[in-house]
């Protein structure tokens, strides 16, 4: 049976991009698209459209025409590698990994006494005046995050009576996307592509029947007062800019190929360098659960 001559290419262009990206990584079989549950071609609210196959073909096609060039031109995958496994070995071993070494209870606790915060008991509060009162809408999707999953039965659809934050907690989710975004372009991305986070919680209710992951919530969880919010470290959008497609990369997925993985650790990379200066500068909490698939945030002010 002859091989389609564009699913070739596209293995030729990984196979070059393995090469660049990880010096001995090698595509062992066919690359298989991560399965995001929505249609091939759907189309976001900000405008960009999931089209894995095609972005696929254009990463392939990127790295033929410019060989030699690293997506990321101003890092080097085997340092970063390096590094990586180091800031997760850190994050591990340190303080980050302990909700109340970090204070994030006496924290909910405090705004609470002062009723600067309100423990949602179920989506109604949500959708009632409490809910306009402490918390404030958050973009489901734009060109620096996209959330995914978030809320009841949501997965990976969105429950939107859940995309709200308090105030400032939605300003934090802010400041992050935007020094990712700055850090993202001076690691040298290719002006063709673009990157965003993928968002996986934002606030919770203590209801445990409304299935909103309530039975893993503390009653002084961030969460269940709209302080917290959890970035995915296993998922990012890569978007070709050119036609506003994208597709999802997913580390936990085993037929994934390398060179997408040596993505994925480099966008973690960078994103444990934002939170971790984030956490020592004071603008927030930064908590690393170990084994989980996401770093969970904290605001210091609601």
């Amino acid at each position: 049976m002859r091989e389609d001559p564009t699913r070739r290419k596209v293995l030729k262009g990984l196979a070059a991009t393995a090469a660049i990206a990880g010096g001995a990584a090698i595509l062992s079989q066919k690359f298989k698209i991560p399965e995001e549950i929505v249609p091939e071609g759907q189309l976001f609210k900000d405008g960009t459209r999931y089209s894995p196959e095609h972005v696929e073909g254009k990463l392939s096609e990127w790295y033929r025409d410019n060989s030699g060039k690293r997506l990321f031109e101003n890092l080097n995958f085997g340092k970063t590698q390096k590094r990586y496994a180091e800031q997760v070995k850190q994050l591990n071993q340190g303080r980050r990994t302990n909700f109340t070494r970090e204070g994030v209870p006496d924290l909910v606790k405090k705004f609470l006494k002062e009723e600067r915060v309100h423990r949602f008991e179920d989506e109604k509060e949500l959708e009632g005046p409490l809910g306009k009162k402490f918390l404030v809408p958050v973009e489901e999707v734009n060109a620096s995050w996209r959330c995914r999953g978030v809320g009841m039965d949501a997965s990976p659809k969105n429950n939107k009576s859940y995309l709200r934050l308090a105030p400032k907690t939605a300003d934090a989710l802010q400041r992050v996307a935007e020094k990712f975004q700055k850090k993202i372009v001076s690691a040298g991305l290719a002006e063709e592509w673009g990157v965003r986070f993928t968002v996986n919680s934002l606030v919770r209710t203590q209801d445990p029947t409304d299935k909103t992951l309530a039975g893993y919530s503390s009653p002084d969880s961030p969460h269940l007062v709209g302080m917290g919010f959890d970035i995915s470290n296993i998922r990012f959008d890569l978007i070709h800019k050119p036609d506003n497609t994208f597709l999802m990369f997913d580390a936990r997925r085993e037929d994934q190929s390398p060179v997408y993985n040596s993505i994925v650790t480099t966008l973690n990379h960078l994103l444990i360098e934002i939170l971790e200066e984030m956490h020592e500068e004071e603008e927030i909490i930064l908590t690393y659960e170990p084994k989980r698939v996401h770093y969970h945030i904290t605001s210091r002010e609601p």
